[in-house]
């Protein structure tokens, strides 16, 4: 690939990466996670090379409760520009954990997906990204 073309990618991932971490904060997810578990940003946006508008999170839970998610996250659902929150429960399956998508429709074209992932079955951050994906 040319330089050109290269450094034209690793600014648009680093300008998207800036734009969900506003995100993050305009919905308050870290906060909202946080008396949850530990949140650790991972994925893309913590590898600074997101090219979909897609957030991942890792909440390390010594217990993931759906009802605690629940309540952390219902508040969002009146934020402007959210669209959806949708809840899988994967406890019995090999992730082994909570899953809570949020979808939200930003004032510019398109949108943007933030996963949650209440677990206690990983070790921390990005490190185990590519662990994930394999399983995929």
């Amino acid at each position: 690939m040319p330089a050109p073309e290269a450094a034209a990618r690793r600014d648009r991932a680093r300008r998207r990466r800036t734009t969900a971490l506003d995100i993050l904060g305009t919905l308050g997810l870290l906060d909202r996670w946080r008396p949850l578990g530990r949140p650790v940003v991972v994925g893309s946006v913590a590898l600074d090379l997101v090219v979909e508008p897609d957030i991942d999170l890792e909440i390390y839970s010594p217990m993931p409760s759906a009802a605690r998610g629940f309540a952390a996250l219902a508040p969002c659902a009146e934020l402007p520009g959210v669209r959806r929150l949708r809840f899988t429960n994967a406890l019995d399956l090999p992730d082994q954990g909570l899953y809570w998508t949020t979808r939200r429709t930003p004032a510019t074209p398109g949108r943007s997906t933030c996963g949650g992932w209440p677990t206690t079955t990983r070790a921390p951050g990005p490190p185990t990204w590519p662990d994930r994906c394999a399983r995929r």
